[in-house]
């Protein structure tokens, strides 16, 4: 019996994807599959070398896109396992991770989270990547019907069963593919446990960096923000709705007629730029009440 299935997207970084791999057991309850998004020659021969393990499965993504989202979505009809886990081809789980996993193994949650840390590819130094992800878990436990729970997919155990019920996919887009997938499986779900272990490290590298200030890596995570604002509208769960805000803000790199075009989007689609609580902190005599009780 399979009881975990690992899933991971792969483009030209077949020596760190060979780290990642490594750092997850070769056991006969563990799937490994990896899905190649169109790679060079080269790093699918290097990816080739790891058939030789019994739990590992390497596919190619054959149709006309491409993208993480893509991959994830192949990955997901060839699963197998109780639950589903995904990772990057980049990053790589800690010692013990999967002793820790193991011990949930017949939970009845849904989804299980767990802590992540971070890295800078380059120096190995602790990074701040992990840092939201972790307090997002912390707020979780203090006030669970508050918190939107983080976007990214990796650190966590998703029982597949919750995914094919709901017919969840990620989005095949250039940039926060995995934001609505985490939204909607953390909706349907009828339960949620944080576990306080660190299981998973994200690596963090300059060229991610200058990647995400591509326009259209801007644009691609805007329209995806829009579809969760109303998904959780339709859901009736307003006080999840997060505002654009940040997102207009941003916006101004690319010149003052995208910013327009970004104000308009979102007073068409009814999202919020601000909220109660965000006028509330510029609110002089809300600042007041604050000092005089400190």
């Amino acid at each position: 019996m399979i009881d975990y299935t690992v899933i991971i997207p792969h483009y030209n970084s077949s020596e760190e994807c060979k780290k990642l791999i490594l750092t997850i057991p070769d056991k006969e309850n563990i799937e490994v599959i990896v899905v190649d998004d169109k790679s060079t020659e080269y790093h699918l021969k290097q990816l080739e070398k790891l058939k030789m393990r019994k739990n590992l499965k390497l596919l190619l993504n054959i149709s006309n896109k491409k993208g993480a989202g893509v991959a994830r979505n192949i990955g997901l009809e060839k699963a197998n396992g109780k639950w589903l886990i995904f990772a990057d081809s980049d990053d790589f789980f800690l010692e013990g991770a999967f002793d820790i996993i193991e011990k949930y193994k017949n939970i009845k949650e849904d989804i299980v989270y767990f802590y992540a840390t971070s890295i800078f590819e380059e120096t190995k130094k602790i990074a701040n990547r992990h840092t939201a992800f972790n307090k997002k878990l912390n707020d979780y436990i203090k006030n669970e019907k508050e918190v939107l729970l983080p976007f990214s997919p990796w650190s966590k155990m998703i029982k597949k069963e919750l995914i094919e019920k709901y017919s969840i996919k990620f989005s095949e887009v250039i940039a926060a593919n995995d934001a609505l997938f985490s939204v909607k499986s953390n909706y349907y779900a009828e339960s949620i446990k944080i576990v306080k272990e660190y299981i998973y490290c994200i690596t963090r590298s300059s060229n991610s960096i200058t990647m995400n200030n591509k326009k259209e890596y801007f644009y691609s995570r805007f329209n995806e923000g829009i579809k969760i604002d109303k998904f959780l509208r339709e859901k009736g769960k307003n006080k999840l709705r997060r505002t654009f805000l940040r997102t207009l803000w941003m916006s101004k790199r690319y010149g003052i007629k995208e910013t327009i075009k970004v104000f308009k989007k979102i007073r068409i689609e009814k999202c919020k730029i601000v909220t109660r609580e965000l006028i509330s902190l510029v609110n002089p005599i809300y600042i007041l009440k604050i000092y005089e009780k400190k």
